[in-house]
């Protein structure tokens, strides 16, 4: 998310956003669901007790915002300056501390660089009641419809025939060279639905 004025506004990381924080006409707000997801993939696959426990404190920020979904932003902003701070204060130096601990060249030390690196946009949501923690609603607001520009190359002769597609449990799918459709399903108000290519298919 980025602020742009008064008004928040979803950014979703892309680069044209970020060149507007650069000349500070918005302040992003980065997603704690993608710093979840790096310690997630760790804790699932195998023993790692620092991944998991960092799932377990992030877990209580969504705690936090669970009691105070639906209230007005102003009193969002009061709960998680109570509530949800100090437990970012305690995450950032747990995180800082056990970064010095451990190989540098590690998929842990990765993921606890991403979180730190985006530090000021992760908290961003502590000092503005407007701003949700992740991006989470959104993405899944648009998973169902993506452009075929998304899905394959411009040169793709299923491209050429196909104007949309509906992807399943994806929220971003590109397929670079050659295109792999495994799961998509033809628009329902297509013409085309029903024939020409399968439900299942590969180019």
């Amino acid at each position: 998310m980025a602020l742009c004025s008064s008004r928040p506004i979803r950014s979703f990381r892309l680069a044209v956003y970020r060149k507007l924080a650069d000349r500070g006409d918005v302040h992003l707000a980065f997603c704690w669901s993608h710093v979840r997801r790096g310690f997630y993939e760790l804790a699932v696959s195998g023993p790692a007790p620092i991944a998991s426990e960092a799932l377990e404190r992030i877990a209580g920020l969504y705690a936090v915002e669970k009691d105070i979904r639906g209230r007005s932003p102003e009193e969002r902003q009061t709960v998680r300056s109570l509530k949800s701070r100090p437990l970012i204060d305690a995450l950032e130096s747990w995180l800082r501390v056990k970064l010095a601990l451990i190989s540098q060249k590690s998929k842990l030390a990765k993921a606890i660089r991403y979180a730190l690196s985006r530090w000021e946009g992760l908290t961003r949501f502590i000092d503005d009641g407007r701003i949700e923690l992740d991006n989470n609603t959104v993405e899944r607001s648009i998973r169902p419809i993506s452009m075929r520009e998304s899905l394959c190359t411009p040169s793709s002769s299923v491209c050429k025939h196909w104007k949309r597609f509906r992807v399943d449990n994806a929220t971003r799918a590109t397929f670079p060279g050659h295109c792999r459709f495994d799961r998509l399903i033809p628009n329902p108000g297509s013409r085309d639905s029903g024939r020409g290519i399968p439900e299942s298919a590969s180019v």
